[in-house]
């Protein structure tokens, strides 16, 4: 009885460890380098991981002017529900013309209280969400 316990027990280990992961599909709706302008409200970038039948969704949303710059909002979602704990705002500082959003950095030309016009500079590194675990983005 104990040697075919063990034996249960050593194949269900070998079977959890060959498991891989499926490799995370990354899309987004911008490229870097190239300007674009959205009004208020309006998604400014949109970035969706998909590992195997999860998908993770970052928003960037401008939201107008501030006392010194652009205000942005950056919203989750984790297989289409919101996850308000991870909603942020960002207030551009009147001194510097980008901003660093998550793994974004991005150059506003300008903003009105109605229309911003904004490039990403780059992308740092993919977006990133270790599923089915609730890891931290990086």
């Amino acid at each position: 009885m104990k040697i075919i316990a063990a034996l249960l027990l050593l194949s269900c280990a070998s079977c959890m460890m060959t498991y891989k992961q499926p490799e995370p599909v990354v899309e987004r709706d911008f490229q870097v380098g190239t300007e674009r302008a959205v009004s208020v409200g309006v998604p400014m970038t949109r970035t969706t991981t998909r590992t195997g039948n999860e998908t993770f969704e970052l928003l960037l949303i401008y939201l107008g002017r501030g006392a010194s710059g652009a205000i942005i909002e950056s919203r989750e979602f984790s297989n289409g529900y919101a996850r308000p704990a991870f909603t942020q705002r960002y207030e551009q500082d009147s001194s510097s013309p980008t901003m660093t959003i998550r793994n974004l950095k991005i150059a506003i030309a300008s903003a009105t209280p109605n229309e911003i016009h904004f490039t990403v500079l780059s992308d740092s590194e993919p977006l990133r969400r270790d599923f089915p675990a609730s890891a931290p983005t990086r």
